[in-house]
C-alpha cells in the first residue's frame, strides 16, 4: 500500500521496499515511516537510486481524510556524488564501487531521468499544501551520509565522508544548512553553511563558516581567483558567494578569514615564498566588474628580531580582454634591514632592491610603504613581459649600517628616510657614525 501510494505521489516513479517500521512520535504531528532499503526506479523500470534506511513522515490530517501526504524525508548512511560539468552546470553521476568491495549505499544515474526526478521533488517542497497534490505537504528534505562533490570545469574532488544536509521551504524559496568536513587535496575543512535558493532569479545565496580553511581552495574553484592561490594558510572564518543556476558559475564572492603558520607564495612578486606566523584576510570579488578587491590583509612573519615584521596590503585585481592588472598599496613595520629584499617586489626598481642587498646591513626599517601598479599579459607570455607601471613608496630605518662607498669603512648606528621609485632612490641621513666621527 506504502508503495503504492509513493508511486502515485512521484508521478511515474516507483518504489521498492524490504522492510517497514511504523512509529508514532507523542512529539510530533505525523506518523513515522521507518524504511530499509528503499530503491527508487524510473518510469521504465530501471533502477535509479537507493538507500539503506529511509525515514518518511506523514501529515496526520491528511491521513485522517485517506490521503498518504509525505511531511519530512530523511536518507540515512547514503552516499551521493554531486558534480559541476565542464559547462558550470550542476548535475550528478553514479558512485563507482568502492575499492573495499563494500555494497554502494546509494547510486544515482545521473542522467535526464533522475535530474527530473529531483527537480519534482524540490518542486513539491516549495509548493502549498494541497490534498489533490499529497506531495505538496512534502516541507523538509534531508539527507545525512558521504558526499563526494566532483567539479570537471576544474578538475577537482573534494570528499565529505560524514556530511548533513536539510533543505527546507522558506517562503517561495528553498533554503539548505549543511554540515560537513572536506577533504580537500588532503586538507581537512570544517564547514557549516546555508544556502538560499529563489527560482525566479535563479541565483543560490550560499554562506559558509569555516574552519581549517585554505584560500587556494577558491582558485580551484573559478579562474578569476588564481590570485589567491599564493596563499597558503590554514584560515578560519567565513566566505560567502553566489551561484547562476542557468550559468553555473560563481560570483560575488566575499571573504573574512583569519589564520596562523603558513607562507604567502606569489612567484610574480617575490623571488622566495614568504613564511607567514599569522594573516588575515578581508575582500571580494565581482563577477560583474571582473574585479578582485582586497580590501586589507595584515601578516605577521617569523624573524629573529625582537619585534615580528607586520605587512598591511590593500589593493585590486582587474581582469581586462587582454591583460590582468594589478594595483597595491603596502606598510612594513619592525623589519630587519638585511631581510628588506626578501620583501621587496623582484621586478619594481631592481637596482635599488641590488644597491639595498649588497649595501645595508644590520639595523630596522622601522616603517617602509609603497604603491605598486603592474600588467601582467592574458594567455601564455614570458615572464619578462610583465610590466611595472608605476611603483614608489618611502622607508624610514634606524641603527643601519651602510656600506655608501665601498672599500672606505661603512657608516654605522645610521637613522634617517628614504624615498624610492622605479628609476631613483634617494636617503636623507639624520644620524651616523664612522670609525668615532658622528654625524
Amino acid at each position: 500500500y506504502i508503495e503504492e501510494s509513493f508511486a502515485n505521489i512521484s508521478r511515474g516513479y516507483s518504489i521498492s521496499i524490504d522492510e517497514m517500521v511504523v512509529a508514532w512520535p507523542s512529539y510530533e504531528k505525523s506518523l513515522e515511516l521507518q524504511a530499509k532499503n528503499w530503491r527508487v526506479l524510473d518510469p521504465g523500470g530501471r533502477l535509479l537510486a537507493t538507500a539503506p534506511l529511509v525515514n518518511v513522515n506523514l501529515s496526520l490530517p491528511a491521513l485522517v481524510q485517506g490521503v498518504v501526504a509525505p511531511t519530512q524525508i530523511g536518507i540515512y548512511g547514503a552516499e551521493l556524488v554531486i558534480t559541476r560539468g565542464a559547462d558550470g552546470h550542476v548535475g550528478f553521476q553514479r558512485r563507482r564501487a568502492r575499492a573495499d568491495g563494500a555494497p554502494m549505499a546509494l547510486v544515482f544515474e545521473g542522467d535526464q531521468s533522475y535530474s527530473n526526478f529531483v527537480r519534482q521533488m524540490l518542486d513539491q517542497v516549495k509548493a502549498a499544501p494541497n490534498l489533490a497534490n499529497p506531495a505538496s505537504y512534502l516541507h523538509t528534505l534531508s539527507f545525512q551520509g558521504a558526499l563526494q562533490f566532483v567539479d570537471k570545469r576544474m578538475d577537482i574532488v573534494w570528499e565529505a565522508p560524514d556530511a548533513e544536509l536539510f533543505v527546507r521551504r522558506q517562503g517561495e524559496d528553498l533554503a539548505a544548512d549543511v554540515r560537513l568536513q572536506l577533504d580537500m587535496a588532503g586538507i581537512t575543512t570544517s564547514a557549516n553553511f546555508g544556502l538560499l535558493y529563489n527560482e525566479q532569479s535563479g541565483i543560490i545565496d550560499v554562506a559558509l563558516a569555516v574552519e581549517n580553511f585554505t584560500p587556494t581552495v577558491l582558485a580551484d574553484l573559478d579562474d578569476q581567483l588564481a590570485a589567491l592561490r599564493g596563499f597558503q594558510v590554514p584560515m578560519d572564518g567565513r566566505v560567502a558567494f553566489q551561484i547562476d543556476d542557468a550559468a553555473g558559475h560563481l560570483s560575488d564572492v566575499s571573504f573574512d578569514l583569519a589564520g596562523e603558520k603558513g607562507r604567502i607564495n606569489l612567484p610574480e612578486l617575490f623571488e622566495q615564498p614568504l613564511g607567514v606566523e599569522s594573516l588575515t584576510l578581508k575582500g571580494y570579488f565581482s563577477d560583474k566588474d571582473s574585479l578582485l578587491v582586497l580590501e586589507q590583509a595584515q601578516a605577521f612573519f617569523p624573524s629573529q628580531a625582537p619585534h615580528q615584521p607586520e605587512l598591511t596590503l590593500s589593493g585590486q585585481v582587474a581582469f581586462l580582454t587582454d591583460a590582468t592588472e594589478i594595483s597595491l598599496d603596502a606598510k612594513l613595520r619592525d623589519l630587519p634591514a638585511d631581510e628588506l629584499p626578501i620583501y621587496w617586489p623582484k621586478n619594481a626598481a631592481r637596482g635599488g632592491r641590488n644597491w639595498v642587498s649588497s649595501s645595508i646591513s644590520a639595523g630596522v626599517a622601522d616603517e617602509a610603504w609603497a604603491s605598486l601598479a603592474l600588467s601582467v599579459p592574458r594567455g601564455p607570455a614570458p615572464a619578462a613581459a610583465l610590466d611595472v607601471t608605476s611603483f614608489d613608496g618611502g622607508v624610514s630605518y634606524s641603527g643601519l649600517q651602510v656600506a655608501y662607498l665601498k672599500p672606505m669603512p661603512p657608516v654605522a648606528g645610521v637613522r634617517g628616510s628614504g624615498t624610492f621609485g622605479l628609476d631613483q632612490l634617494t636617503f636623507t641621513t639624520q644620524e651616523g657614525q664612522v670609525e668615532g666621527l658622528r654625524l
